[in-house]
């Protein structure tokens, strides 16, 4: 039987397209497959070459509503996983589980496509949703003319710097650019879709700081304050956390998958604001992410997962699910939660817990990040006695290696140190660098 919603969001569901993201408890209703999706392997490779086919990358993410409603709508249509299964081998690619492939194409946006030749040299891509229409042309015209050339795909030159440092002409531009794409109506860096942009706030609170060196910019202040009151409006009302970003200059439009990075960040953020100006909606904030984090995203070990979806299933997405208070949203579900565990995720938890211990001098935080710590170095560390003191992303027979998973760690052991004056975390970060 299909649950209904109030009929003060009727009028919600005229907007809804329907996807293929599910709650926990609708797993078993996804539609079949029309495609036999493969891992990313080099088999995947040899088998186009050996089937003399080409390779077709769907490059998603688990919360991401686009990527929910291509596979419903593009990859279930007979003619796009016809001209598929015919003629490329289709891999599919969690983003979150391979920040090796996600960092190459993370301009792209998720759903990103990218087709390959059976040696891995890219043909073309493309970014966002794809509709089944304009993909069966995209599909047909690659097929009839399997080269980069014939697709402008041109790549990019990389240019390596001389220095590491910059001169004094590139820091005035770049201040210059800072200050000029800052939304005075607004708030916040970008005129058109916002999000809290961590380093840009951070800065402008750095910026903003009064000591021996700095006499403190209140127009960075200002920047700052507007755009954490600004940001607020990205904070889910009823469960916390933080949507990852308004398509909406204003602030009120959110897309509302939760994702690790933007929880973390903005918990930092509001901590570190609160430290500095004492205001109280900036710690009301905090904690608001901080519950999100411990009563959504906590296993019961004490270490985190991953994101929530966007949307509830393919009958309610997100504008509908979330204008809803807490009992009602509880009485239809819950949206998945991608409970992978990932060194690299709870290293910028640690970071963050440590932040509103700062803030606070509330030791709670300090435990809550020690035990997080304490199963990552267990679970997903490499060898310790032989000074291996990196980290595998997640635990699987290939052991893949990550840097953004060890400079998680290895910033989470800093902060540890700095937080607790307890050495062995200074070692922790030795051995990890």
């Amino acid at each position: 039987m299909k649950k209904f919603l109030p009929l003060t969001c009727i009028s919600l569901l005229f907007f809804f397209i329907n996807t293929s993201a599910w709650s926990e408890d609708k797993v078993a209703e996804k539609k079949t497959d029309l495609i036999n999706w493969q891992e990313w392997s080099a088999e995947s490779f040899a088998k186009a070459k050996n089937e003399n086919k080409l390779v077709i990358m769907d490059l998603e993410a688990v919360w991401c509503h686009w990527c929910h409603v291509m596979d419903a709508k593009t990859y279930h249509d007979p003619n796009v996983a016809g001209l598929i299964n015919k003629h490329f081998i289709p891999i599919r690619v969690d983003q979150d589980a391979h920040p090796d492939i996600s960092n190459r194409y993370e301009d792209y946006g998720w759903p990103a496509t990218i087709v390959f030749d059976a040696d891995g040299n890219e043909i073309v891509k493309r970014r966002g949703y794809i509709g089944p229409k304009f993909m069966g042309w995209f599909l047909e015209a690659v097929i009839a003319e399997p080269t980069a050339e014939a697709h402008e795909n041109k790549q990019t030159k990389v240019v390596i710097g001389k220095t590491t440092s910059l001169n004094d002409k590139q820091k005035k531009l770049l201040n210059t650019r800072y200050e000029f794409i800052y939304d005075k109506k607004h708030a916040g860096w970008g005129r058109r879709q916002k999000f809290l942009h961590s380093d840009s706030i951070e800065y402008a609170i750095v910026k903003s700081k009064a000591d021996g060196r700095r006499s403190g910019s209140k127009k960075h202040e200002k920047m700052a304050k507007d755009t954490l009151d600004a940001g607020r409006a990205l904070i889910d009302p009823e469960w916390g956390g933080v949507y990852q970003y308004s398509d909406e200059a204003d602030w009120q439009s959110p897309h509302y998958e939760k994702v690790m990075l933007i929880q973390t960040d903005a918990l930092r953020l509001y901590a570190m604001a609160y430290e500095e100006w004492g205001r109280k909606q900036d710690l009301e904030s905090a904690l608001q992410i901080y519950g999100f984090l411990t009563g959504f995203l906590r296993s019961n070990e004490g270490v985190f997962y991953t994101s929530q979806d966007a949307d509830l299933d393919e009958e309610v997405d997100g504008h509908a699910f979330f204008a809803l208070k807490d009992k009602a949203r509880r009485a239809l579900g819950i949206p998945r939660i991608d409970k992978h565990i990932y060194a690299r995720e709870n290293g910028w938890v640690v970071s963050a817990l440590l932040a509103l211990y700062s803030a606070t001098d509330n030791k709670k935080y300090l435990k809550e990040s020690i035990v997080a710590v304490e199963w990552v170095i267990k679970n997903r560390g490499l060898d310790q006695a032989k000074n291996e003191g990196g980290f595998m992303h997640q635990k699987d027979k290939s052991k893949a290696l990550f840097l953004a998973d060890t400079l998680a760690m290895g910033q989470a052991f800093i902060d540890l140190y700095e937080a607790s004056n307890d050495r062995k975390w200074l070692k922790r970060a030795v051995l990890a660098s």
